[in-house]
C-alpha cells in the first residue's frame, strides 16, 4: 500500500469520526469521564461502562474508546493495589 492510500482509506476516516461532536466542552467531559472509569478494578467492565456514558451524555464513542486504549496500563498497574 501506498502512503497515499493508507491516508485515504485509514487515517482520514479515522479523523473524521474523532472530530465528530468535537466541541472542547464535550470532549473534556469525555476524556475526564474516561479517566475516572478507566482505572475501574473490574478487567473488561471499562468497555462496556464507557459506551454506557457515551450514549447517556451523548458522547464522542471513539475519542472515549481511544482514551480507554490509553488508560488501560495505569488500570493494570493500579490493579494490584486497589485488592491489597
Amino acid at each position: 500500500m501506498s502512503q497515499n492510500t493508507i491516508q485515504r482509506k485509514i487515517i482520514l476516516p479515522l479523523v473524521s469520526l474523532l472530530k465528530q461532536g468535537a466541541e472542547p466542552s464535550r470532549l473534556s467531559l469525555a476524556l475526564a469521564s474516561d479517566s475516572f472509569i478507566g482505572v475501574f478494578p473490574v478487567l473488561g467492565i471499562a468497555t462496556v461502562a464507557f459506551a454506557g456514558v457515551a450514549a447517556l451524555y451523548r458522547l464522542n464513542l471513539p475519542a472515549i474508546q481511544l482514551a480507554n486504549y490509553l488508560v488501560f496500563p495505569m488500570q493494570i498497574i493500579l490493579f494490584s493495589l486497589f485488592f491489597m
